[in-house]
């Protein structure tokens, strides 16, 4: 957890604004999952996934072909697409 975090949920508790901060974070979790779940099917090693006060980051050993970064890379893109499709 990066430091900076806990004043960003102190500040959203007191401006009332949890329900929102949470959907943000859970669709910012879903979208790093993607990554994750890609980098995992071709046998990437995910070092870390850190948690920010803006969002999040998966660490991921990217030294696959090119082909195999750019499904890793897309897979996040394609959660957000499959989040909005699902809230139409």
């Amino acid at each position: 957890l990066d430091p900076l975090l806990l004043p960003v949920i102190l500040a959203v508790l007191i401006s009332g604004y949890v329900v929102e901060f949470l959907g943000a974070y859970v669709a910012a979790l879903l979208h790093e999952l993607g990554h994750m779940a890609a980098a995992r099917i071709f046998g990437e090693r995910v070092e870390a996934l850190r948690f920010l006060p803006v969002g999040m980051n998966a660490a991921i050993d990217d030294s696959g072909s090119k082909f195999r970064q750019t499904i890793i890379y897309l897979s996040g893109p394609l959660v957000n697409l499959f989040l909005f499709a699902g809230c139409m």
